[in-house]
């Protein structure tokens, strides 16, 4: 977390596979706040960065494109169940990603010193425990928890199978970890209104300190 407050504030959402994240981001979003989805940036420099696919492609074959394009699903299954594949995706992609991610902030922070209307940005970040390279740029961590019988519901909502959340999880941090990595944690264990009535709580809270400079 950073030491000092921003313009605008800047909060990294995260939280486990199925517990909310997307929900409450597109919740913020309405409530005003900019919402960015570090899974849509990856996903668009997979699809025009030509320096990221060439690296890609010499280190996962040719088989991973289609029609000159990353196939994101053969990529999928090239890192499945190989830490050492995942590692070297990560290793290729994230440095892309975060410059990606500074890019759009420092965008959004010029922006919001000619309108009053950007006072937030909410970054969603699907793995705390892999963006510690760009968790400077965070004021605030902000994590949902959700029981374990919720997160199954919502993801057979979703179309997942039992199988398919158990793989995803077993890759993902479990709440322990997120609570210690998070500066605020909001569980979700009842009601999706009144998951917004936290959330709405947490977003008028930081206005207000915002407003006063704190």
């Amino acid at each position: 977390m950073k030491s000092a407050l921003s313009t605008p504030y800047i909060v990294f959402l995260t939280g486990g596979i199925a517990s909310g994240k997307s929900l409450v981001g597109h919740y913020l979003e309405t409530l005003g706040a900019v919402r960015i989805d570090l899974d849509e940036l990856y996903h668009e420099i997979l699809a025009s960065d030509t320096l990221c696919r060439q690296q890609l492609v010499t280190s996962f074959g040719v088989e991973i494109l289609s029609q000159g394009t990353i196939d994101r699903q053969a990529l999928a299954y090239k890192v499945f169940g190989d830490s050492h594949a995942l590692a070297e995706l990560e290793r290729i992609t994230h440095p892309f990603v975060f410059c990606a991610l500074k890019s759009r902030i420092q965008e959004l922070c010029v922006c919001s010193k000619s309108s009053s209307s950007q006072r937030m940005i909410v970054v969603e970040v699907p793995l705390i425990n892999k963006v510690s390279e760009v968790s400077y740029l965070a004021d605030e961590i902000l994590a949902l928890i959700a029981p374990m019988k919720a997160r199954f519901r919502y993801a057979q909502v979703r179309g997942f199978s039992r199988e398919q959340m158990c793989a995803r999880m077993r890759a993902q941090v479990g709440n322990s970890l997120l609570c210690h990595k998070s500066d605020t944690l909001i569980l979700n264990a009842g009601s999706v209104s009144m998951l917004k009535q936290h959330v709405k709580a947490w977003y008028l809270s930081r206005m207000k300190r915002i407003g006063k400079g704190l």
